[in-house]
């Protein structure tokens, strides 16, 4: 049986930002799509579950937040990180208690990618988001 391809929503009003995620997670042989909009990618966690979702913060409309509270209440086992350009301690503190893995201030020098590990057992009911790791990298 074929590995699981981890599924990763990339969600950012940049399309660069977006494009470039794409680009490099899909040569780590995930499974990648993006939404340009937190109302688009919205729809798409209704359609599909993702095992990680990476939002920006700032979005105009639905942002970050809303994505990630609604993300937790209908998946929380989704693996959730937040990206933005308008870190701040208190919006830290806050996405963390609201259950996101990961808080990495932008710019893209500063995101990180996500690269799926091999299961150690393949019949391991493991969630695929504790197969991954965080390293640093540039976009």
């Amino acid at each position: 049986m074929a590995p699981h391809k981890p599924l990763i929503l990339i969600v950012d009003d940049e399309p660069a930002i977006c494009r470039n995620c794409v680009k490099i997670l899909s040569k780590m042989d995930c499974d990648v799509r993006y939404a340009l909009s937190g109302h688009k990618a919205l729809e798409m966690v209704d359609d599909m579950v993702f095992d990680v979702v990476v939002t920006d913060l700032k979005m105009s409309h639905v942002g970050g937040m809303e994505v990630l509270r609604r993300l937790k209440a209908s998946c929380p086992e989704t693996m959730s990180i937040v990206i933005t350009g308008y870190a701040s301690v208190s919006s830290a503190v806050e996405v963390m208690k609201m259950g996101a893995f990961d808080y990495l201030p932008k710019p893209a020098s500063m995101c990180r990618r996500i690269r799926p590990e091999p299961s150690r057992n393949p019949s391991s009911t493991t969630s695929s988001s504790s197969m991954m790791s965080i390293l640093p990298i540039d976009i």
